[in-house]
């Protein structure tokens, strides 16, 4: 007698017919062969240069004590991640490959995850779909090999899902003290999943689970800490409510949400006006998973014995919560990613209907068409990867700092050179920083006096300058003060490309006597109005251009004035 292969397995199981008898252990080897395939897709994006976001994660904001209280003083994200960074980099370092791996792993573990979710709910056959459609999504790939914490927070809430079910399977300790490390790290690596602290309690007394009081405390306490931060934040920062780049979420967009960025991470959208094919192929697949997720919707909210309604609920829950901002007119409140944590609950729903079929015909014939789908989206996410698809492209920054670099190696040694290479450009040069810290924005190594004046006053105001604990943070202070000081100086020490941001800054604008004869503009995309002013003027003249992706480098000379002239 033979013995079945493990992919032969695991696709006989999906081809049983609901309510079969299911194997007694799962096929280890199916599993590894997904989370193979799913990390040779993420690896993918380990090639491409860090950016402006994913710098956040790094020592330029998460390294120094004093610099990762600023951010966590300033940015709009919550603190857990950075927390957790500033931690992880004074360990591995803040290279490309250990800022982007927890990310990675989170993303592998979510696998894992969601097979069990879709088990648990509704049978195996839907584990392993769930699993294989968020193995092949270009969003999940995406998100999972970018050093931000989305990716972990997509984790944390179907850890925290997980452990609510098996909470309610197995009443040891263990579940719920899962269960809060999970719920804590959720609300405070996103401040909308804060309507969880509801949700579960509500799931809870709904579905009249065992020791709700000890569920309802983990919640409360979370709930009274998420304030106490946001209290302390509001009195010695704010908090933001927006962004120039978020805008509401009306009906339209909740539709591009769900069946185009969820369904093909926007693969088809540069299609729909260069080639027909685009106007046929993105339809034919919306209409195609409408079907496959009102059935999925339909038949976990009919499987009340096995609860099926919650995947349902914890789908809608951010999706309908922005919503309803938007109609109380909080209309800058959302961008795509605001609402990634539903991703695998929304594939978890379209498993669902895709498996639920009762005909073997006809559940073959939903998840080849599935199969194909999903391969056919993958393709032209390859195709379009210099596309605004998931998110815009990365920039090249690495290509474009190797190229510097070359440049000052290629100029006169320090003693004999005229002073640093000048560089202009309205985009933040920080990610060239990061591949060669020779390259620096000179307003970044000045001291702020105004803020560290604050700082000061702030922390002798609530703590004093006398007894213990009053000295004891002021001298902190001034140590860890001293300590960036030194920092900067030997980073100014170093310098051998000074940039300005055309912002602030022009050379055109500059006397003679200090303005540079020859420099350098980067422009980034299609560059800015203050950008093409300096590189139209009769006054420069273009020495060398060279391309990289979404970068352009110009070597520029600048004539005298004609004033001067005369």
């Amino acid at each position: 007698m033979t013995r079945k292969g493990p992919t032969l397995i695991g696709l006989s199981m999906c081809m049983r017919s609901p309510g079969d008898p299911l194997p007694q252990r799962p096929p280890t080897l199916l599993l590894l062969a997904i989370l193979l395939v799913a990390l040779g897709l993420r690896l993918r994006g380990f090639g491409e240069s860090m950016w402006l976001d994913e710098l956040f994660t790094s020592s330029y904001f998460c390294g120094h004590p004093l610099v990762l209280a600023r951010t966590l003083y300033t940015d709009i994200h919550p603190p857990a991640y950075f927390v957790f960074i500033h931690f992880w980099i004074r360990v591995f370092g803040d290279g490309e490959i250990w800022l982007r791996l927890p990310p990675l792993l989170s993303g592998l573990a979510s696998l894992w995850l969601i097979f069990q979710l879709g088990k648990r709910y509704r049978d195996e056959a839907t584990g392993w779909v769930a699993a294989a459609l968020l193995a092949l999504s270009p969003v999940h790939i995406w998100y999972s090999a970018e050093a931000r914490p989305y990716a972990t927070n997509i984790f944390l809430l179907l850890l925290t899902v997980y452990a609510f079910v098996r909470r309610r399977e197995d009443e040891r300790a263990r579940w719920t003290v899962l269960f809060a490390c999970g719920l804590l790290g959720l609300v405070f690596t996103h401040y909308y999943t804060a309507a969880f602290l509801v949700v579960f309690p509500a799931l809870a007394v709904l579905g009249r689970a065992p020791r709700l009081r000890g569920l309802l405390k983990v919640s409360a306490a979370i709930g009274l800490l998420l304030a106490t931060y946001l209290g302390a934040k509001m009195y010695f920062s704010d908090v933001p409510t927006g962004r120039p780049y978020l805008r509401g979420l009306d009906a339209i967009e909740l539709w591009n949400l769900c069946f185009d960025w969820f369904l093909t991470g926007k693969c088809f959208t540069p299609l729909l006006a260069e080639e027909p094919a685009g106007r046929w192929l993105l339809p034919l697949l919306q209409v195609l998973a409408v079907g496959a997720f009102g059935a999925g919707t339909w038949r976990l909210l009919r499987s009340r014995e096995q609860r099926g309604y919650e995947l349902v609920v914890v789908f809608a829950v951010l999706p309908l919560c922005l919503f309803g901002m938007n109609l109380l007119g909080m209309s800058n409140t959302y961008i795509e990613r605001s609402a990634l944590p539903a991703l695998p609950f929304f594939l978890l729903v379209l498993a669902s209907g895709l498996c639920g079929w009762q005909h073997l015909r006809t559940r073959q014939f939903a998840l080849g068409v599935a199969g194909l789908a999903s391969v056919l989206v993958l393709c032209f996410s390859a195709i379009h990867e210099r596309d605004w698809t998931v998110y815009k492209p990365n920039p090249k920054w690495r290509e474009v700092t190797s190229f510097l670099g070359d440049e000052i190696a290629r100029s006169a040694a320090p003693e004999d050179s005229p002073g640093p290479l000048q560089m202009y450009t309205s985009a933040s040069p920080l990610p060239m920083s990061y591949y060669d810290p020779r390259i620096q924005e000179v307003k970044h190594l000045q001291r702020n006096e105004g803020k560290v004046a604050h700082l000061l006053n702030t922390t002798q105001r609530i703590f004093g300058d006398e007894g213990a604990l009053g000295s004891w943070v002021q001298s902190t202070l001034n140590k860890q003060l001293d300590e960036l000081d030194q920092i900067a100086e030997d980073t100014r020490l170093r310098v051998r490309v000074e940039v300005r941001s055309t912002n602030g800054a022009s050379p055109l604008s500059l006397p003679a006597e200090s303005a540079p004869s020859r420099f350098w503009l980067l422009q980034q995309f299609s560059g800015t109005p203050k950008d093409n002013l300096i590189l139209n003027s009769p006054r420069t003249v273009a020495l060398a251009k060279h391309d990289f992706a979404e970068l352009t480098l110009w070597q520029l000379e600048l004539r005298p004035h004609p004033l001067v002239q005369r």
